[in-house]
Parts: C-alpha cells; sequence; structure tokens
C-alpha cells in the first residue's frame, strides 16, 4: 500500500493537477490523472470543514449527505453565482477554453475537466455554521468550477440550515 501511495503522488506531481489547463484536457493525460488518483491514498481532509467556533472539531460531508438522504436533514436550494463564488474563494478563471486559479488555491483543475457527468450532476451543498454570518461550502468545490467551465452562471446549492449543522460536526 505504501510503494503504490507513493506511485499515486509521484505520478500527481508529474501530472501537476493544480496547474492552469488549456481545454479539454487529452484523453492520457485523464486516464494517468485516474490511475494516480486509484493509486494515492485518499485525502484525510476530504469532506472535512473545520468547525470555525469549536476548535479540535469538522463538519462531516458524508455524514451531511447521508442524513439528507435518509431525510433527517431537509436542505432548501439556495442560487450560488458559480463564477463569482469561484472567483472570491479560490481565483478561479475560465477564458477562452483556459482553465486557471489563484496562487494558494489547491482545486485539482484535471479532475474539474474531466469528472463523469454523473458526479458534475450532484448536488453542490452548503451550510450554515452556527455564528457564522453566512453558508459556506461544505461538499463540491470541484463540482461548482465545473459549473463555470459548462457556462452556468448560478448553481442551485442544497442549504443546510444552522439548526441541522450539530448533526453532522464531529470531534477530530
Amino acid at each position: 500500500m505504501y510503494v503504490t501511495n507513493l506511485m499515486g503522488q509521484a505520478l500527481m506531481r508529474i501530472l501537476r493537477p493544480r496547474a492552469a489547463r488549456r481545454l479539454p484536457v487529452p484523453r492520457l493525460i485523464e486516464k494517468l490523472h485516474r490511475l494516480a488518483i486509484s493509486l494515492a491514498d485518499k485525502n484525510p481532509a476530504k469532506g472535512k470543514v473545520p468547525a470555525f467556533h469549536r476548535p479540535g472539531h469538522h463538519y462531516d460531508a458524508d455524514i451531511a449527505q447521508a442524513l439528507i438522504d435518509d431525510g433527517t436533514i431537509m436542505p432548501t436550494t439556495m442560487p450560488v453565482p458559480a463564477s463569482r463564488y469561484a472567483f472570491l474563494q479560490w481565483g478561479v478563471e475560465f477564458q477562452d477554453g483556459s482553465l486557471s486559479q489563484g496562487a494558494g488555491s489547491n482545486a485539482d483543475l484535471i479532475w474539474v475537466a474531466t469528472m463523469p457527468a454523473e458526479r458534475v450532476a450532484k448536488p453542490v451543498l452548503f451550510f450554515q455554521e452556527p455564528g457564522d454570518p453566512g453558508p459556506k461550502i461544505l461538499d463540491g468545490s470541484h463540482r461548482l468550477i465545473r459549473a463555470v467551465v459548462d457556462g452556468r452562471n448560478t448553481v442551485q446549492v442544497l442549504r443546510i440550515d444552522t439548526a441541522d449543522a450539530h448533526l453532522f460536526l464531529q470531534p477530530g
């Protein structure tokens, strides 16, 4: 497992998935990218948003999604201006077939450009943390950036209310 993780990480360094991309991404790059993802260990921070007001805790996107799926949480829809949000949050720009992001941003632009249609269609989740002035993204950063690539100016996201945030707040 350790060797395959190292191979996946090495392949990712070669592919440079965070670098600016001319679209469409060549098929070979897409296939190598999928191989690198399958070899590398899963990012332990994926789907875990640090709790601003509860140090040592995080909000878990997988738990939130399960609670939505079973009807425990009933989110509302909220329009989000995709290109504005993506630019303000990650410095993302898409012009003349080129996708780029700001310094310090770490979105995998190969994944953004090549994710399968069923993944693109999955709703983006926002939530309201107690004591926070506005909702923030819980799951779907890459899908929101993809909306920019696809030319969708507004994305209807699912918004989880503040009262339900404690249901997927986890220690660690």
